[in-house]
């Protein structure tokens, strides 16, 4: 009997400690979820002096600078309420073991190729995040690695849009120690000059994905108390179709938060190089240029911000702002390319409680082509946001 009892006992440790470990696994594997985002309105009356953006164009909900209306006399004035820059995201947190996987998603409703103003404003999601951290790596699509992430504290969607490096795109990054290294999604676009009408300088915007060589970028963090800086530089191929060739293309960005005082910061973005198009300036400018005789040169372009946020007290806030980009067209003259473009802001913000804010922004805009044909805007913008 006394037998049975110890082999009974045996068993039952046996089996309280399997239960015990097999629940810590459970408990170590299970995901944890966490959603976000925020709600935005946005009130927004824009005196176009150069022509007009008709309802459809994106330049209506946010400013983008290659959609700025050039070469008419006639001033239109237009007003645009949206929220389409209201976002959700995922965030999950997966611990297995020693290490942790990171999973984020996140969709917003801009750029919305489908639905109107007219009955319903129902507008499409758009996806923005989707990617993976594990042991370092990222996989997935999230911002380029070339882009410093220091955007202005402004109501519009991108602030000072000539000045920013801008892209979000699919990647693989190793990050260690404040480096990364990163691979990422190739691709280009340039302008090309066709024989025929070449004598009305028009152009033509052609986009080619290249198969064979990613962007290769490389970036260095620097953080302490007294903000952030970061520098990065990009390598990479534009592939040309038109002369089935390649060319090689660079540039450098660098840009952080330097804090003044409590509260108080200067924020700043500068890039430049050859052949980063895309890059920067949200595809105000292309890669390069091919002329009339199959002739191509990557189009050396410069631009930056500089920002100062300033709180007035706990809860009033101001942001003032000064964004530009230079673009030097060296083949394709007198074109509708551009090759300068600025942009100025000032708000003023009150956030009665954490997490909700109420605005007004007022933006001045301009932007000469090549062929020296100019466009600007005044915009007054009201929001009202609330993060969750």
């Amino acid at each position: 009997m006394s037998n049975k009892i110890t082999s009974l006992l045996v068993l039952l440790t046996i089996f309280t400690f399997s239960t015990s470990v097999n629940a810590q696994e459970t408990e170590e594997i299970k995901p944890k979820f966490k959603i976000g985002g925020f709600i935005k309105t946005d009130f927004i009356t824009t005196q176009y002096n150069n022509g007009n953006a008709e309802k459809g164009n994106f330049l209506n909900d946010f400013h983008l600078a290659s959609k700025l209306p050039v070469g008419n006399i006639d001033r239109n004035i237009n007003t645009n309420f949206h929220v389409k820059e209201s976002r959700l995201n995922l965030t999950v947190n997966h611990k297995i073991g020693d290490n942790t996987l990171k999973a984020f998603a996140e969709i917003d409703f801009m750029l919305s190729p489908s639905g109107n103003s007219i009955i319903s404003n129902s507008f499409a999601p758009r996806l923005r995040h989707f990617f993976v951290n594990y042991n370092n790596f990222t996989f997935g699509q999230t911002w380029s690695t070339f882009m410093i992430v220091t955007l202005p504290d402004d109501l519009d969607f991108t602030g000072a849009g000539e000045g920013i490096v801008f892209v979000r795109q699919p990647l693989i990054k190793y990050s260690t120690n404040g480096w990364q290294f990163a691979l990422e999604n190739p691709t280009s676009t340039y302008m090309y000059s066709n024989a025929e009408i070449n004598d009305k300088q028009h152009y033509t915007k052609q986009t080619k994905v290249n198969d064979l060589v990613p962007d290769a970028i490389i970036r260095k963090d620097f953080k302490g108390d007294w903000g952030n800086f970061s520098v990065s530089t990009i390598f990479r191929n534009v592939h040309v179709d038109n002369n089935d060739s390649d060319y090689f293309g660079y540039g450098t960005t660098l840009g952080g938060k330097f804090n003044v005082g409590e509260k108080d910061d200067i924020r700043f973005t500068v890039a430049g190089g050859h052949g980063i198009g895309r890059y920067v300036a949200l595809g105000l400018v292309t890669a390069g240029e091919l002329n009339a005789d199959n002739e191509f040169k990557t189009l050396p372009v410069a631009n930056g911000y500089v920002s100062y946020l300033h709180h007035w007290n706990n809860k009033f806030r101001s942001s003032i702002n000064a964004s530009a980009l230079y673009a030097e067209t060296s083949i394709l003259k007198n074109t509708e390319g551009t090759k300068s473009a600025y942009s100025g802001s000032a708000n003023l913000i009150y956030s009665p409680v954490a997490g909700f804010l109420v605005g007004a922004e007022y933006m001045y805009a301009y932007r000469e082509l090549t062929n020296k044909t100019e466009g600007s805007f005044n915009r007054l913008q009201f929001s009202a946001k609330y993060s969750f």
